[in-house]
């Protein structure tokens, strides 16, 4: 006599267990793998980077001198310590600049931040010379260099943030590239 419950057999009810345990398998996996992508994810420090060009009104001044500012914001939920501003260019051989800033107007460097926490660093490119320079940096392959140039922000434990420059500071660094190539005696 067959065994019956709830009208299957007793082999049907073998098959459906067997369909059961492959199901639990194929869950357990997957909640390691989410688990893991999560955990990963979770131990990764994110900020937001932006560099423009910013005028510095001081009051009772009729001057008002052109400076450019990177901003870096801690976006994530991890601490980090900020410790170096900069620039870079190029694609298989890239270089690296390290920015001086004014102390006066920036945050400290190395400067801790936690979730949300915004620093800002600020440098005088009222002359000029700041763009003339970086034109010789760029060299005469600036068309190509230009294409790849971004802000870097470094943190202590080696963490990058990379981010374009704003149009209007590429544009004004574009002038000083074309001037470079117009008129070669002025290199330095």
């Amino acid at each position: 006599m067959d065994v019956m419950f709830l009208g299957v057999s007793k082999e049907h009810w073998e098959i459906i267990n067997g369909f059961a345990n492959w199901l639990a398998a194929i869950g357990t996996i997957s909640a390691v793998i989410i688990s893991l992508h999560l955990s990963a994810k979770g131990s990764k420090r994110t900020a937001r980077l932006s560099v423009n060009l910013t005028l510095v009104i001081e009051v009772g001044s009729d001057q008002h001198p052109e400076h450019i500012m990177f901003s870096v914001v801690n976006t994530g939920d991890r601490v980090f310590h900020t410790s170096s501003i900069g620039w870079l260019f190029g694609k298989k051989d890239k270089q690296y600049f390290q920015q001086l800033f004014d102390d006066q107007m920036s945050s400290q460097m190395p400067l801790m931040q936690a979730s949300g926490v915004t620093g800002k660093w600020i440098f005088n490119v009222q002359d000029g010379s700041w763009f003339s320079r970086m034109a010789n940096f760029l060299g005469d392959d600036w068309k190509k260099n230009i294409k790849t140039f971004k802000a870097i922000a470094t943190t202590t434990t080696g963490e990058e943030f990379l981010a374009f420059p704003s149009k209007d500071l590429l544009e004004k660094l574009k002038l000083a590239c074309e001037a470079r190539t117009a008129n070669p005696v002025i290199n330095v």
